[in-house]
């Protein structure tokens, strides 16, 4: 919704002073976006929440939206949160990995679904499959759903990081990232991208662009353009009908 917004052509001219901050949640919010709101003025914070923990994890702070841009904030009250590594282990600050919640807001069970509720529920703690990071002072980041990410030449992408990327470049309404097979590396990555309107735009030129902003291996080899990409009620892109349409 807040892309869509900023994409309108009412909105350079459009005085947002009655507002006291937008927040956003369901998924990576890309920090081009966050700029735009930021540059008119709005403070623009995130959350973080799940069905299962109903709903709130962690919140951004108006006093830290503009120094952590990007950040979905620290643990709500009473809520513990921690990332573990691929081998269950606690990963360092900065390190990624996936996220686990626990505290009375999390869900005792999925009804009548006892294998689903063994394979999230640990101890207590609720594996969201979102992969992200604390950093220094403790402030989660989230980079992608751990499902979404794609391992090429042995190194993990996680898609919304090169999303973040590609949303920066001023021709660029839109942008979703998935793996597509690779003879050599394993997987590559496919961005697809919806450009803004009148604009023109081509595949090595947003290659190019992602250039000294990425490490070579996340670079997109390929680029397809489209009208829309496919979308859930909330907003999250549709990954899998992404990879139906593309691959």
């Amino acid at each position: 919704m807040f892309l869509f917004m900023m994409l309108d052509k009412d909105f350079e001219n459009t005085d947002f002073s009655s507002v006291e901050f937008f927040i956003a949640g369901g998924s990576p919010c890309p920090t081009s976006l966050i700029d735009s709101y930021l540059k008119k003025g709005v403070t623009f914070n995130q959350g973080y929440g799940m069905t299962e923990t109903a709903t709130a994890i962690t919140a951004l702070k108006s006093v830290d939206a503009t120094k952590k841009a990007g950040s979905c904030g620290k643990p709500v009250f009473h809520t513990d949160v921690k990332v573990l590594n691929f081998e269950g282990k606690d990963c360092p600050r900065g390190d990624i990995g996936e996220v686990l919640i626990k505290g009375p807001n999390v869900i005792r069970e999925y009804w009548r679904r006892p294998k689903e509720t063994a394979d999230t529920i640990v101890d207590g703690w609720l594996k969201s499959g979102d992969m992200g990071y604390f950093d220094d002072e403790g402030y989660l980041f989230l980079v992608d759903r751990k499902k979404d990410m794609y391992i090429s030449g042995g190194e993990n992408v996680y898609p919304a990081e090169v999303e973040d990327v590609l949303m920066k470049n001023e021709k660029v309404a839109d942008a979703g990232v998935i793996g597509i097979p690779d003879d050599k590396w394993g997987e590559v990555g496919m961005a697809v991208i919806v450009k803004k309107p009148g604009m023109d735009l081509t595949e090595q030129e947003l290659i190019d662009f992602c250039k000294n902003k990425l490490a070579k291996y996340k670079i997109p080899k390929k680029v397809v353009f489209t009208d829309a990409l496919p979308r859930t009620a909330t907003g999250k892109i549709l990954k899998k009908t992404l990879r139906e349409q593309f691959h």
